[in-house]
């Protein structure tokens, strides 16, 4: 009798920390609710050189680096982000221009807020078929898939 009893308050330990988050379990993925176009470019981007993602939005926890785009009429304002959390700090700034899906910017980056500025250029085209900017930066590859911030337990803080 007493083996039943702990069985039981096993299962309804276990059941309340379920309840209460506490144990990891499947996280459904929440529908994106980001909608981009070659027209409107606005937005957070995670990007990078090889592997890019499947096509449409990609929904994940805290990246290390987000790419804001910032667009008003045909004019784009990027910056990227470094570090998200209590140590956000803006790495690249770019200028340019989105002409219907077209997208060419210029300015500066640096490896650390306070670090050397470098030239940076990038030559980019909406992909229509996977919501991605296609291209290069600085004449290299580069890709970027706009980004959804999923909102899980599991994600934990933003990295520091």
């Amino acid at each position: 009798m007493q083996r039943g009893w702990i069985v039981a308050a096993s299962a309804v330990a276990s059941l309340a920390a379920c309840a209460a988050g506490g144990l990891p379990g499947p996280v459904p993925t929440p529908e994106p609710s980001v909608t981009v176009s070659a027209q409107d470019l606005s937005g957070q981007w995670v990007f990078g050189s090889a592997n890019e993602p499947s096509p449409g939005p990609v929904v994940a926890c805290n990246p290390f680096k987000i790419w804001n785009l910032t667009q008003t009429g045909s004019q784009l304002k990027g910056s990227v982000n470094a570090c998200l959390g209590p140590c956000a700090a803006f790495t690249e700034e770019t200028t340019g221009a989105n002409d219907a899906g077209q997208v060419a910017l210029s300015g500066e980056s640096a490896d650390t807020p306070t670090g050397p500025r470098q030239p940076v250029t990038y030559q980019l085209h909406f992909d229509a078929a996977t919501q991605h900017l296609i291209g290069t930066r600085n004449g290299q590859p580069f890709w970027a898939a706009p980004f959804v911030k999923q909102t899980s337990p599991t994600c934990g803080p933003a990295p520091v």
